[in-house]
């Protein structure tokens, strides 16, 4: 059940920005959520000394010690933290070592100089909205900023009573719907193809979280739909078509600005996706 009313309160406080709904699509990459004491079993603890902090900068060398995860599913633990004086369900993950290119936390154990950076080590991602079979719904914290479409961020807040750091911003909407758009469109002509735009502002329409959608205002959402076999959900624009208190389905895409107007790149879909898609919708929201 989505909590509508602290969703607006942390849109309200800047906290997070309602609009741009995320998701983690369960089983990609063995993500699984995890109770507590799942999660803490697989933690592994090491200690080594560090001439540098988190940023990069030199420092008076020390020894501390860090926690990782050792094995290969991209684990997801739901844990309410407070933040600001509000209790909010989020959730916390961390990156693989497994995942890791260059030798994992032996490598930087051995150095004795770089601290393990953030997203290896346990750290809240977001607040969650809604957990369904197949999907986890979360919002990256934001706290009133915006980064740039083409930035990936691991600043954040480092919570003393939950002992890791709180993500601020860690990826942006744009960039998370366009990766999964463009990699599930990179076979075929299609891939070719030049994205169409619709600003949906200018056109009189409100970007809208799925859960308030509603047919007889002029919105817009972004909902997954399965519209390639073995490849993951493809984020997918629908709007309402208030004279016929209906939706059409605007394409398979991902946000953009000009300047400050919303808008959306999409590729168009076939009729039977579209009829995939009005199935989904049917399914999952009602």
């Amino acid at each position: 059940m989505v909590d509508k009313d602290l969703i607006q309160r942390l849109h309200d406080e800047h906290i997070i920005d309602k609009r741009y709904v995320l998701w983690w699509q369960l089983g990609f990459e063995g993500r699984e959520i995890l109770t507590e004491d799942e999660f803490n079993a697989g933690l592994q603890t090491a200690k080594w000394i560090v001439k540098v902090d988190i940023t990069g900068e030199p420092i008076e060398p020390r020894e501390e010690e860090f926690r990782f995860w050792n094995r290969d599913e991209v684990p997801i633990l739901i844990r309410t933290i407070n933040l600001g004086g509000i209790e909010i369900p989020s959730f916390v993950s961390v990156k693989p070592q497994t995942h890791r290119p260059s030798g994992g936390v032996e490598h930087l154990k051995q150095l004795e100089i770089f601290p393990l950076p953030v997203y290896e080590q346990p750290h809240v991602r977001g607040a969650v909205i809604e957990r369904k079979d197949k999907f986890l719904f979360w919002y990256p914290f934001t706290w009133g900023i915006c980064p740039a479409h083409n930035r990936y961020f691991t600043r954040g807040i480092f919570l003393e009573e939950e002992k890791m750091h709180c993500l601020i911003y860690p990826v942006h909407p744009h960039n998370f719907y366009r990766n999964i758009v463009e990699n599930s469109w990179s076979k075929g002509k299609r891939a070719q193809k030049k994205a169409k735009e619709f600003e949906y502002q200018n056109e009189g329409y409100e970007l809208v979280p799925y859960f308030e959608f509603d047919t007889t205002k002029k919105q817009v959402m972004v909902y997954p739909v399965p519209l390639f076999e073995r490849r993951l959900d493809v984020p997918v624009f629908i709007k309402t078509t208030p004279r016929y208190t209906g939706v059409d389905v605007i394409g398979a895409g991902y946000t953009v600005f000009s300047g400050e107007i919303g808008g959306i790149c999409y590729w168009e879909l076939q009729n039977d996706q579209k009829r995939l898609v009005r199935r989904t919708l049917e399914k999952t929201l009602s």
